[in-house]
């Protein structure tokens, strides 16, 4: 269930709401990759998964917070047997949140009423620009002034940014082992208990989230793309792909062109 706030003509000061949302997920499908549009907020009710951005991959869980910023490229997933319960909310943004909120992912419990006094907006027939607005200001507040900020040793933070910036230059987890200038079992070991996926994993998670995207956004072929990724057999990318995406690439493409096509109808 979501619903969209009405756009209203002339300037805004530094919020306007767009769409707030809940959602009791399915366990298992991908969402995305997708860029974000705009400033998304999106509170774990119940349930765990997982959620990848260009600050890192995190398991969530009840209580933690999923930042989006406008332009991030993410995708997230419920776990296959406990899967997400989750309250957002879209807005546009006409100035800049303080430092706190430069991460992916925030753990605050005590957010959860005001995330839920959001949903009252929807059957608002007066003021509902207005309330929207004051839950968001009352959400970023609670935020800034108890932050819990999620973020990784400085080792794993420099993994991650090292492989968000070569992804595509056919990396191994001794080029990214020996970047943090860590030993590779020791360092393989660092990650997983930071991140719940071993480096490998993640790579090759992220290489394929990246390489959906490319499927999505232009019309260079399958085979094309799975070299760009590394893959020299085209037969072992679709496998990966479909691991990690529950279709093939052909198939991943068409589905989601369709849906595309059918919301913005």
């Amino acid at each position: 269930m979501y619903f969209t706030i009405p756009p209203v003509k002339g300037p805004y000061s530094a919020i306007r709401p767009h769409t707030i949302g809940h959602e009791k997920t399915n366990p298992g499908p991908i969402y995305g990759p997708y860029r974000r549009k705009r400033m998304v907020l999106q509170y774990v009710v119940n349930g765990k998964g997982i959620f990848d951005s260009p600050f890192g991959s995190f398991t969530l869980s009840k209580g933690d917070i999923f930042v989006m910023h406008k332009g991030d490229l993410v995708s997230y997933f419920s776990d296959m047997d406990d899967p997400w319960e989750y309250i957002w909310v879209e807005f546009e943004l006409n100035d800049q949140l303080s430092d706190c909120f430069d991460c992916g992912v925030m753990h605050n419990e005590a957010a959860e009423p005001y995330f839920r006094e959001l949903l009252k907006a929807e059957h608002m027939t007066l003021g509902q620009l207005s309330y929207a607005t004051s839950c968001i200001y009352r959400i970023l507040s609670v935020l800034e002034t108890n932050q819990q900020p999620i973020r990784y040793n400085p080792y794993v933070a420099a993994a991650i940014s090292f492989i968000h910036n070569n992804y595509l230059t056919h990396l191994t987890i001794y080029d990214v082992a020996a970047h943090v200038n860590l030993n590779r079992s020791y360092f393989c070991k660092l990650f997983k208990s930071q991140t719940g996926r071993s480096p490998k994993e993640f790579l090759e998670d992220y290489v394929i989230d990246h390489t959906a995207a490319m499927l999505l956004q232009s019309d260079i072929s399958v085979s094309e793309i799975a070299e760009t990724a590394g893959y020299s057999d085209l037969a072992a990318f679709s496998k990966a792909f479909k691991n990690r995406t529950g279709c093939s690439p052909s198939s991943y493409r068409k589905q989601s062109r369709q849906k595309s096509a059918e919301s913005s109808s």
